[in-house]
């Protein structure tokens, strides 16, 4: 598992150990916010029932506590395990990356275009970062958590179960059907990015040239409008 995680996500050691511990406390968040249904079912069964609710005060005030401590307490945990462990193996990534680099001969940096390096490294660094604190401990956190729901619902009342998860597939259809189209204009994007850091990286060589020729508005604004035309998929008014 720990190999899984290191090769699909460009994790060490530690940071895959933290992520299976982060997807853990997501499960942990996630169960602790069922609590308070369950509490909520009970004490509306309790009223149908017509029992004697002023009886059971005590009961339900203990319990809205509990789910209250636990809430806080797994909430903590999982913003700790995912945010914090996150930005630590953030920084050790950017550090291999960057002794790799200075290991690397002037050859390599030859054959190379720089901006696609620059907008690669960094650009690719910050996509990993954001998903190890928004998107792939929650993911697995609560692809894991609503099996166990799932479970717990259809043991406790199969038609409740039902009624609950049958958007489940559907919305899994939904995700898996417009991965392609997001990847299309992911790759839209990120040719997007690589052409304004080559802008970019030309305008500060030539700079002294174009205000030369009073020609730095015009580069300036094709140099906006064709990165931003381009990953939408539009003709471009100007261009660099």
């Amino acid at each position: 598992m720990i190999n899984l995680l290191k090769r699909k996500f460009a994790l060490s050691d530690k940071g895959a150990k933290d992520m299976i511990i982060a997807i853990i406390a997501v499960v942990a968040s996630n169960l602790a916010l069922m609590f308070p249904v369950s509490l909520l079912y009970m004490f509306t069964g309790d009223y149908i029932n017509g029992e004697n609710l002023s009886a059971k005060i005590p009961f339900y005030a203990v319990g809205i506590i509990i789910c209250l401590v636990l809430i806080l307490i797994t909430t903590i945990w999982q913003y700790n395990a995912t945010f914090f462990a996150t930005y630590i193996e953030s920084g050790t990534r950017r550090i291999s990356l960057a002794e790799k680099l200075r290991k690397l001969p002037l050859s390599f940096f030859a054959k190379r275009d720089l901006a696609d390096l620059t907008s690669t490294i960094m650009s690719d660094s910050e996509a990993l970062e954001h998903a190890g604190s928004h998107q792939i401990p929650q993911y697995y956190g609560s692809i894991i958590s609503t099996l166990i729901i799932c479970v717990g619902l259809f043991f406790f009342h199969w038609k409740m179960a039902i009624a609950a998860v049958w958007v489940v597939p559907i919305s899994l259809i939904i995700v898996l059907t417009s991965k392609r189209v997001q990847n299309h204009f992911t790759r839209k994007q990120v040719a997007a990015k690589i052409d304004l850091n080559e802008g970019v990286q030309e305008f500060i060589e030539t700079s002294r040239d174009l205000k030369s020729n009073n020609a730095e508005n015009e580069y300036l604004d094709g140099l906006v409008n064709y990165p931003l035309s381009k990953a939408n998929g539009l003709p471009a008014s100007s261009s660099s």
